[in-house]
């Protein structure tokens, strides 16, 4: 229905409506201070074949942004995976429901005697890991290997965090299931280098695959990629910020989705299997103190 909308639309104003109660629905989520469960399994591999990458973005944007706004408000939410014939096909080539489950109940530890303890002690672990890097207090980080080179210096302000997080009335919750990251606010300032993304990535719906990133004084300033590589431009040139790092995650090699190695086709799976980097707002709950507007350049390149 929504590439029917972004390719059919008599206007690009009309691709990318929302309607009032859609916005309405996410407000009253926020008022009654609702939890928010949304699951994942797109059947297919790009809902928006043969419609103008900017009408896909800019409807996607459209759609996102009212959830997005749960999310700054800090209600509980989850993302949960739903395996169903057709999407095992996109990620199998065949319908095989059963080797997805076997696949999923691995990646979040249902294959454990006690999963819910079995999710406390890796979320634990993560708390542990990004209390010790806070301590460490790094200015940055350099990722180097398979053509990637690039320097990313960290906000003064910003703390790591794995997916562990708080209401604003004080519930703890652990949003993604799986969850192997822990992941920090980057000072998108100084982000210089090429980053080469060794997997396939989702970009609004449109696998994107041999993706390879430029920064410039913080800034994308070329893409390449060896498909949709206009997806990722139309997400970048969305407005000012787009183009900019609002985040970096560290993922280990004792992550269960890398063991498996395989393309799950959906970012909750795919960004837990290695180390990466998102483009766009940062996670507001990397800032203990608030998102900061800080003109000042946060810490020297070092």
């Amino acid at each position: 229905m929504l590439a029917a909308q972004a390719g059919g639309a008599p206007t690009d104003a009309l691709a990318a409506t929302v309607p009032a109660w859609y916005e309405a629905v996410f407000q009253t989520v926020i008022d009654e201070r609702w939890a928010r469960i949304r699951t994942l399994g797109d059947p297919h591999d790009d809902p928006f074949a043969g419609v103008p990458v900017e009408r896909a973005t800019a409807l996607q944007t459209a759609v996102f942004l009212p959830a997005y706004r749960t999310i700054e408000a800090r209600i509980n939410w989850s993302l949960c995976a739903c395996p169903t014939p057709a999407w095992a096909r996109r990620i199998y080539g065949e319908p095989d429901v059963a080797r997805l489950w076997r696949d999923l109940r691995y990646a979040v530890r249902l294959d454990e005697p006690d999963p819910a303890a079995a999710w406390e002690a890796r979320r634990d672990e993560l708390v542990s890991r990004a209390a010790k890097l806070d301590e460490a207090a790094f200015a940055a980080l350099r990722f180097r290997g398979g053509g990637t080179d690039l320097y990313v210096p960290l906000h003064r302000d910003t703390t790591w965090q794995p997916a562990w997080l708080t209401t604003s009335w004080g519930r703890r919750f652990l949003c993604n299931l799986p969850s192997e990251e822990i992941y920090v606010a980057p000072d998108y300032r100084g982000v210089t280098g090429t980053a080469v993304a060794t997997r396939p990535v989702t970009v609004n719906g449109v696998q994107v695959s041999g993706l390879v990133l430029r920064f410039a004084d913080g800034r994308v300033v070329d893409v390449a990629a060896d498909s949709n590589a206009a997806a990722v431009r139309a997400s970048l040139d969305q407005d000012a910020g787009a183009c900019r790092l609002g985040e970096v995650a560290l993922v280990d090699a004792s992550s269960r989705v890398g063991r498996l190695g395989i393309v799950f086709k959906e970012t909750l799976l795919d960004e837990n299997a290695a180390c990466h980097i998102a483009w766009g707002a940062a996670i507001h709950d990397s800032f203990p103190d608030g998102l900061p507007d800080d003109p000042a350049p946060s810490r020297p390149a070092a």
